[in-house]
């Protein structure tokens, strides 16, 4: 599957997740590859952000991501 497909298989599954979270939950050693994916995601309206956390992973402050609702 593609990274598109395979971020949004999580974000079925989990939601609040920064991308140090779904690169973490996809095993991916390089989280960047995982923020790259994100804005486009978001503009193509299959995702959208939830807000801010504290990053458990990077220990700053990530944006969140969820699954957008589809009717």
């Amino acid at each position: 599957p593609t990274d598109h497909q395979r971020i949004l298989n999580i974000l079925k599954i989990y939601s609040d997740l920064t991308y140090c979270e779904i690169a973490e939950k996809l095993a991916f050693k390089n989280p960047n590859k995982i923020s790259r994916r994100l804005p486009e995601l978001v503009r193509l309206e299959k995702i959208e952000i939830t807000g801010t956390k504290i990053c458990p992973i990077a220990k700053s402050n990530c944006t969140t991501y969820k699954l957008k609702y589809e009717a």
